[in-house]
């Protein structure tokens, strides 16, 4: 326990506020969170100690989303440097038989970006529901790309042309069964 503290009072002095939310985030998913240890942090004045912020990213009464993963991290850089619109990050999408939450969306334009990294779309199982819920979105009148890691890394010009390429085209309308 006293290891984890003095890690994170020393992330919490040379990292900048962003770097100490993923690293916040990055323990929630683990499941080996230490508020404690983030309190004190937080009470020596480390970095992520600046005014209205936590280090969990909470500004005033609400919290914005962040990333959940470094694909997600590294996607949405991709994005803010080929200055495209800045998607809303994890945003639940209302479908009529339940909601769906979307890696990154861009809900006027109605695309959906969904980062597959291994660890957790590597089974059978995930595999299939990926594709039940992509269904559930188009039949919504969404698009969905899905990305790898590899995409994402090593061809982000080409990625980033895409993005741009469907945010620029005019939304799909929506079928009417009338």
């Amino acid at each position: 326990m006293h290891e984890r503290r003095s890690h994170a009072a020393r992330l919490g002095e040379t990292v900048d506020t962003r770097g100490v939310q993923r690293a916040v985030d990055e323990t929630e998913v683990r499941r080996v969170f230490d508020g404690r240890a983030v309190e004190e942090v937080l009470r020596r004045g480390g970095l992520a100690a600046r005014p209205g912020r936590t280090a969990t990213g909470a500004r005033g009464p609400e919290r914005a989303r962040p990333t959940e993963s470094e694909l997600e991290e590294r996607l949405l850089a991709l994005c803010r440097e080929a200055t495209l619109p800045r998607p809303a990050v994890n945003a639940w999408i209302a479908l009529a038989d339940g909601p769906v939450r979307a890696d990154f969306l861009w809900r006027s334009e109605r695309l959906v970006v969904e980062t597959d990294g291994r660890a957790f779309h590597r089974s059978r199982r995930s595999f299939e529901r990926d594709r039940a819920r992509d269904r559930r979105l188009l039949l919504a009148g969404f698009r969905v790309v899905r990305c790898t890691w590899r995409q994402v890394t090593r061809d982000p010009a080409r990625l980033a042309d895409t993005i741009g390429a469907l945010l620029a085209r005019p939304r799909p309308a929506l079928r009417s069964d009338g």
